[in-house]
Formats: structure tokens, C-alpha cells, sequence
């Protein structure tokens, strides 16, 4: 789907109007790893913000820096596994950082978070339920159709079946924010 309009993000206690350009379009399903890193590379992140600003920028008003999406998505699925470790929690907070917000960049790292749910082991992708219960939980279910926030909780809907498998996993914490994603879904 290709999105054009305006939405809004909370800054400083402060509502900034944001645009988004048109001509983004979304994956849908990913198939493998090397479809998901080609797809990482392939977003224009400059179109997209997160909760430390424009997500093609690294933000160096942090300390330590908070590296730009596509770095930390990338890294979520290296070899490297405590980089992995690190950057699966960095997702939730450039997302829905805290569960008070979502940022545009949700709607693109989406597809990969289900695609993490499906494929990480349960320490790797630990992190990620806490962060679609945040997304579920911030866009009402009659959120309004043709906007990026209807697009995520739709995406999300249908992967119902995921999460009742999630219910089922060794590790409790990725069972007990299965079972809230499916209470507000």
C-alpha cells in the first residue's frame, strides 16, 4: 500500500504535525532472511521517524548514541547475539517507545517484527511481544481504514495464529504478552 497524509507525534508534550510522502510502499510477507535484509536495506527510512527523530539518522544526543533503524534492525538478526540481544529491545523504544506512542517507523518494521516473532529463538525475541502489545494497544480497534495505524493493527489481526503459538513458548514473559496481545486484539 502506498500512504500520503498527515500524522501526528507527540514531542516535548508538544503535538508536531509530520507529513508523510507518498510513494512508500510496505511489504507484506517475507519469506526468508536474506527477503528480510534486502527489504531493511530497501525502506526509505528518511520517510519514516521514530522516537530519537528522523529514523535514517544516527542520534548522537544520546549517550550512547541511538544508531538509525535500519542499523538496529539489521543488527536484531546478525550473528552477533549480543548485539542482537541489545537491539531487539531498541526496537520497542524507537517504535512505541515507552507504550505512549507510536512512531511512523512502525508501519515499515511491522512486517519485520513478525518475521522476528516467527523465526528468533524465545531470548532474541523476548522484546518484541512487549512491542506489538504496545502497537495494539495504542490503535483502537475502529481506528480509522486507509491510515499507516489501520495498516499495522490489520497486519497484526492476521497474525492471530502467531500469537496463540506464542502462548505456547518455553519462555513466560513471551507468554504472557501473547496472551495480553490477544485480549486487545
Amino acid at each position: 500500500m502506498i500512504y500520503e497524509g498527515i500524522i501526528f507525534r507527540q514531542d516535548n508534550y508538544q503535538i508536531i504535525l509530520l507529513s508523510l510522502h507518498s510513494g512508500i510502499e510496505i511489504m507484506t510477507a517475507i519469506k526468508d532472511k536474506t527477503e528480510l535484509l534486502n527489504y531493511i536495506r530497501s525502506v526509505d527510512w528518511s520517510q519514516f521517524e521514530t522516537a530519537f527523530g528522523n529514523a535514517d539518522l544516527d542520534n548522537y544526543f544520546y549517550n550512547p548514541k541511538k544508531p538509525k533503524m535500519e542499523t538496529v534492525l539489521l543488527q536484531l538478526f546478525s550473528d552477533d547475539r549480543n548485539l542482537a540481544i541489545t537491539s531487539s529491545g531498541m526496537v520497542g523504544d524507537y517504535v512505541c517507545h515507552q507504550n505512549c506512542f507510536i512512531s511512523t517507523a512502525a508501519l515499515p518494521v511491522c512486517d519485520v517484527i513478525i518475521y522476528g516473532l516467527k523465526t528468533l529463538d524465545d531470548v532474541l525475541k523476548e522484546e518484541l511481544p512487549l512491542t506489538v502489545y504496545g502497537l495494539v494497544s495504542l490503535i483502537p480497534k475502529d481506528q480509522p481504514e486507509d491510515t499507516w495505524q489501520w495498516e499495522i493493527r490489520k497486519k497484526l489481526e492476521a497474525e492471530e495464529n502467531l500469537f496463540l503459538e506464542l502462548t505456547k513458548s518455553d519462555n513466560t514473559e513471551v507468554v504472557e504478552y501473547a496472551k495480553y496481545i490477544l485480549e486487545k486484539l
